[in-house]
């Protein structure tokens, strides 16, 4: 609370002479005038801790008048100005408090300011804090369609349409048509409704009822306000394909057998007489994943048989497969049986028999010491252990700590395994309070699992109090939001191991959560920033080095400042300023920037808005400092403008380590 203290004055006149206001004789009688006695004002909220609002916001305030005669007036501006009247003619002695309607006030950090007056005197007061209004913007809804392109949109059954949607308050909704032609918007309803909220942005057409012919896709978002519609760049073109048959007759598994050739026979029918097969043999009568013999034969030729040169063949059994292919479907065929490939007549066959040596492993495991209960486990905070085969480097998965369905521990567990020598591994299933966040940790090595054993694992954690700054600047809301904001990643580059710090904002109380303290299993790790909602503040970056080496092998408390550099980058086309004279939906680029250092790729994404027929450049970004190679790739070349190439790198080692533009 910020009071304004004011002096009260007080005045005492003697002497002789004539009262005025009451006339008569003068006299030597003492007279003592006591002037007004100033009142005074100061406010409560906003106070500065959360004042936040986007409709009605109530001002509090202490305001004392001895003389019960004084007004109050409310304004807001800044901190050192009262720039617009709030209201006037408030009572001092009445509730305190007002109601202030912000709907029409512009977005902005106001103070308010306070004039308490009486007949003879007045004083002003500034609240201690300032409320935030944040109106948000109802900006126009926008569409794109992602399928169909134009390239090959073909639907039999049913055909996916694709597409990407924005709407500033999530409020749109998305209806599909189709029509006959590219214009007009007069077609039949497809389907209607769909949330703009709803992150599929995905509906599945279905087309089976539809005569054979093209149809043009097109959408109208609505908000309420504004509705939007477009075109698909391309039409649907719907096929009812009848499917090609193929039958392999020979071989059938009666006495075939073939030496230095074999021929392969069947049948065939396809409607329009287009497709075409491929043979393959296989050893077994399934999987499709053979060894091929031939393709390209056509499905119209009516020889339907082919000799095989199986000279070069292992001796063996094998089943012959075909696929036909009329372009829009396969059928795959096997043969009713195998044909004996044989280089020896005289050859017998010999029954191999194989013993996998198997052993009983009783498993239980410990977190700090403590047996696995509910005290410290439960669905949402667990995890694994995960056994490599250090000869094999095969991996298996134990259970998971607990039983969701039982609601109880799945240790001591008894695990049948091959014989042999395992490294064991924790993985995460969900970190909790308890359980750490690590992904690949190795626990034990060369455990000797060749006989029957038990094995005991105890799994020993450490706490880590984690705190983060902006730039050197606390997390706060002046710095971070739901949709702007940013973690830490911990990498341990010699086992691959990795956590991820929970989390730095609260989005449903809209506060910072840390510091905090994680439970992670102790190791040296690289400490890497990576973007969580890109806004403008956090920087963009997906994997930023920070720090390298960090030791985690005991508890302890760590602070990490996030670096943030402002860039603006700007990018033209042969020295050209990027325009609908050189950029079309048809004819556009992209640029992406490759850390030099980590690694990290930053997609910025296109260079130009289809929907809105302008480029997007300059970009301005908050980015965590490094040195970037800036990359180019095609997006769309139906145009003569823009380069075909993709992953060019077109400047390297470009210095984003202070803020400037580029």
């Amino acid at each position: 609370m910020r009071w304004v203290i004011v002096p009260i004055f007080v005045s005492a006149c003697s002497g002789s002479g004539l009262n005025p206001d009451l006339g008569g004789d003068t006299d030597d009688t003492d007279s003592t005038e006591v002037t007004n006695i100033s009142p005074a004002m100061g406010f409560v909220e906003p106070d500065g801790n959360y004042d936040y609002s986007i409709t009605v916001y109530t001002i509090l305030w202490n305001a004392t008048d001895p003389d019960s005669d004084a007004t109050i007036a409310l304004y807001y501006g800044s901190e050192t100005e009262a720039q617009t009247l709030i209201v006037e003619g408030l009572f001092e002695g009445t509730d305190n408090s007002y109601e202030w309607d912000v709907s029409q006030v512009s977005n902005g950090d106001w103070y308010i300011h306070g004039v308490i007056e009486d007949e003879k005197s007045s004083v002003t007061a500034v609240s201690p804090g300032a409320i935030n209004v944040a109106h948000i913007i109802d900006e126009e809804p926008t569409f794109s369609f992602v399928e169909p392109d134009g390239v090959d949109d073909e639907g039999d059954a049913s055909f996916d349409i694709v597409w990407t949607d924005s709407d500033s308050d999530s409020e749109a909704a998305i209806s599909l048509f189709w029509d006959d032609d590219n214009t007009g918007a007069d077609g039949t309803l497809i389907e209607m409704g769909i949330l703009e909220d709803d992150s599929t942005d995905l509906f599945s057409w279905d087309t089976s009822s539809l005569t054979n012919g093209d149809y043009y896709i097109y959408s109208i978002i609505s908000d309420g306000n504004t509705s939007v519609t477009t075109y698909a760049n391309g039409p649907v073109t719907v096929y009812h394909n009848q499917l090609p048959n193929l039958t392999i007759i020979e071989p059938d598994g009666n006495d075939d057998e073939g030496r230095d050739e074999y021929v392969i026979t069947w049948v065939d029918e396809d409607d329009n007489d287009d497709a075409e097969i491929s043979l393959y043999y296989d050893v077994d009568d399934t999987g499709e994943d053979g060894t091929l013999i031939v393709d390209s034969i056509s499905e119209d030729d009516v020889a339907d048989s082919y000799t095989w040169d199986t000279s070069a063949i292992l001796e063996g059994d094998y089943w012959i497969y075909g696929i036909i292919d009329d372009t829009r479907v396969t059928v795959t065929s096997y043969s009713a049986g195998s044909v004996f490939i044989t280089h020896n007549p005289c050859m017998t066959t010999s029954t191999i028999s194989v013993d996998i040596e198997t052993v009983s492993v009783a498993f239980d495991v410990y977190l700090d010491g403590s047996t696995v209960d509910s005290t410290n486990t439960a669905d949402d905070d667990e995890a694994k252990l995960v056994l490599y085969n250090t000869a094999t480097g095969l991996s298996s998965n134990l259970p998971s700590m607990w039983d969701d369905a039982s609601d109880t521990a799945n240790y001591p567990h008894i695990q049948s395994l091959i014989a042999g020598y395992y490294d064991i591994y924790y993985e995460k299933v969900n970190a909790g309070d308890n359980w750490p966040g690590n992904t690949n940790y190795p626990l034990m090595t060369d455990v000797d699992l060749t006989a029957d054993t038990m094995v005991t694992v105890d799994i020993d954690t450490i706490d880590v109090t984690f705190d983060l700054t902006l730039a050197g600047v606390a997390v706060s809301s002046v710095n971070t939001w739901s949709d702007d904001k940013g973690t830490l990643w911990f990498h341990d580059p010699v086992e691959d191991d990795s956590f991820e710090l929970d989390g730095i904002w609260d989005d449903n109380l809209q506060t910072q959560t840390i510091p905090y303290t994680q439970r992670v299993l102790p190791g040296t790790f690289d400490v890497y920033y990576k973007s969580v909602e890109e806004g403008t503040n956090w920087p963009i970056n997906n994997k930023a080095l920070i720090a390298t080496n960090e030791d985690f092998g005991y508890s302890r408390s760590v602070t990490y400042d996030v670096e943030v550099v402002n860039i603006s980058l700007d990018v033209t086309l042969g020295g050209q300023s990027i325009t609908s004279a050189n950029t079309s939906s048809s004819d556009r680029g992209s640029i992406y920037l490759v850390d030099t250092t980590s690694g990290d790729k930053i997609d910025p994404g296109t260079l130009w808005d289809s929907s809105g027929g302008h480029a997007l450049t300059p970009f301005n970004w908050s980015i965590f400092p490094s040195t970037f190679d800036v990359y180019y790739e095609v997006e769309a070349s139906g145009g003569t403008n823009w380069p075909v190439n993709n992953d060019h790198i077109v400047e390297d080692d470009l210095d984003l380590t202070a803020s400037g533009s580029h």
